[in-house]
């Protein structure tokens, strides 16, 4: 309680040492650990559910020492932080907050949806529930410790603090929070990823395999292996990408897989993605030979691609409300019966279905996106990646070849340049990369070619004529 004076002769009380309103109270502890110390308390907040004042205090060996803590708090406050408006915000509702407005506008549909994955099912059920002008450092540690003990890849614990800290930077820029707790924070180290790509001895298998492929497969896994095209770029390509007498391929999409869309067609990885590849002689003539063979099949089609009725769950989801009539006979080999005939039975962002009313037998139209795709599916639209890494697989089963991820095949394309002897920085070229240390990082480990060619090259500079006197 404050202290008072009392004027004898008028009466008038006089309080003494009464902070202003807002700057709160300085006194010294007289009990406990601190006994002795001096501690300035504020209110920073009225919590309506506990229906409790929340207090900061601030603790110093002398009044001075507390009050200069409590001052400095105090001007950030008044310096234009958001306190009074953040008050009741959460963390998690700040966060969602974050993701939707600055984050998303940013970010591929495929990107985003993994970052929110790692929003809803890691990061808010941990911190979504903390005011955000509560939220510490040792909270934010805490959670990346018990990231670490689950089995949590350091990678994976990385991103999700690549998302709190940005997350609130934005809260600092905006004042919202006086500083970034989470960067007083320690992350396990990321291992250096290294590409792992087939052996030579593993690559001529697999090379013979696929020469025993229908032509467009043969020259997918050609084009693959032999450019170091990813595999979104791959399916992305159409035929205008490719230039059959230059023999050049301009890489200016990329597919990727979202929940909300499904496969969607975006702009490729980095703008250094955006480039012109050249094209090997025999990655040549594999898709000239390609080519040939589908301009052949969309002749004998008609331009029209043939519906397969059995095991398609989108077919029976449209027979639903289509259903095939009783007197339609089996589908005939081909159908010409006139266009008028046809009903349409379906369309999306990526193919239209009709059926003929005369014969029975439904075709797929693919959009105009879609009609000149490089590899298209046997029904004219994207081959989904998850089926062609299911080919791929199944190619290394036949070939008897240890075990690599698709993407391998792209490190097998730098690993045999590396070890030909070709400079990092053409191979960084090729590849695409953005900075020429994202290439010496993945291609850092020597194989044992490499190291031996580098011993037969400083053994011709060690290797000396002997000469003997006349």
């Amino acid at each position: 309680m404050a202290k008072r004076r009392i004027d004898k002769e008028t009466g008038k009380i006089t309080i003494l040492n009464k902070n202003p309103n807002g700057e709160g109270t300085i006194y010294q502890i007289k009990s406990g650990p601190k006994k002795g110390q001096y501690c300035a308390q504020i209110t920073i907040r009225y919590d309506p559910k506990t229906k409790k004042q929340k207090k900061k205090s601030f603790y110093g060996k002398t009044r001075a020492e507390a009050k200069e803590k409590r001052d400095a708090y105090l001007e950030q406050h008044n310096l234009g932080l958001k306190l009074d408006d953040v008050k009741y915000l959460t963390f998690g509702e700040w966060l969602l907050q974050f993701m939707d407005i600055y984050k998303r506008i940013n970010l591929k549909l495929s990107s985003y949806e993994r970052y929110m994955s790692d929003v809803n099912n890691h990061i808010i059920p941990a911190l979504g529930d903390i005011y955000l002008t509560d939220l510490d450092s040792d909270t934010i540690q805490d959670f990346y410790n018990k990231l670490s003990d689950a089995g949590k890849a350091p990678a994976t614990i990385h991103k999700m603090h690549q998302i709190i800290s940005q997350c609130l930077d934005k809260a600092v820029e905006k004042r919202y929070i006086p500083w970034n707790p989470d960067t007083a924070t320690e992350r396990p180290k990321v291992k250096q990823y290294k590409g792992k790509a087939m052996t030579e001895d593993a690559m001529n298998k697999f090379l013979n395999e696929i020469d025993k492929l229908p032509d467009k497969w043969r020259a997918a896994f050609y084009t693959l292996i032999g450019t170091g095209l990813r595999i979104g770029e791959l399916l992305a390509l159409t035929w205008d990408d490719v230039n059959l007498e230059e023999g050049t391929i301009f890489v200016r999409s990329t597919v990727s897989r979202t929940k909300a869309k499904g496969l969607v067609i975006n702009d490729p990885k980095s703008e250094s993605s955006e480039a012109s590849i050249p094209i090997p002689e025999v990655v040549l003539d594999a898709l000239k030979k390609h080519k040939k063979s589908q301009i052949e099949i969309a002749l004998s089609q008609g331009k029209r691609y043939r519906v397969k009725p059995d095991n398609n769950k989108l077919m029976k989801s449209i027979y639903e409300e289509h259903p095939r009539l009783e007197e339609y006979p089996c589908n005939p080999k081909k159908c010409k019966c006139p266009e008028e005939k046809a009903t349409m039975l379906y369309k999306d962002d990526m193919r239209k279905i009709i059926r003929c009313e005369l014969c029975g037998r439904e075709w797929q139209y693919p959009l105009k996106n879609l009609k000149n795709l490089v590899f298209p599916s046997t029904v004219g639209t994207i081959i989904t990646p998850r089926n062609f890494q299911r080919k791929f697989y199944s190619i290394l089963e036949k070939a008897g070849i240890e075990h690599i991820n698709l993407h391998g095949l792209r490190h097998t394309f730098a690993t045999r340049l590396i070890e030909e002897g070709e400079d990092i920085r053409v191979v960084q070229a090729l590849l695409r990369h953005a900075d020429i240390k994202t290439t010496a990082k993945i291609y850092a480990h020597v194989t044992p070619k490499a190291k031996k060619k580098a011993a037969n090259k400083i053994n011709n500079v060690l290797r000396r004529e002997t000469y003997t006197e006349a």
